[in-house]
């Protein structure tokens, strides 16, 4: 993806849309975990990954 943005965009452009691609790529981890940790809490540690494989 990084290669992807780095040969569509140029200057300014370019910061700008890896900036946003990394940050974004850190908050959905981020939160990933967090929804899994409260399925573990709420369920069982396995919940998460059955709602996962179900959509």
């Amino acid at each position: 993806m990084t290669t992807y943005i780095d040969s569509t965009y140029q200057a300014d452009s370019l910061q700008k849309n890896m900036t946003f691609y990394i940050g974004s790529t850190i908050a959905g981890g981020y939160f990933g975990r967090v929804l899994a940790a409260i399925f573990a809490d709420l369920w069982t540690w396995q919940s998460f990954y059955f709602v996962i494989a179900a959509g």
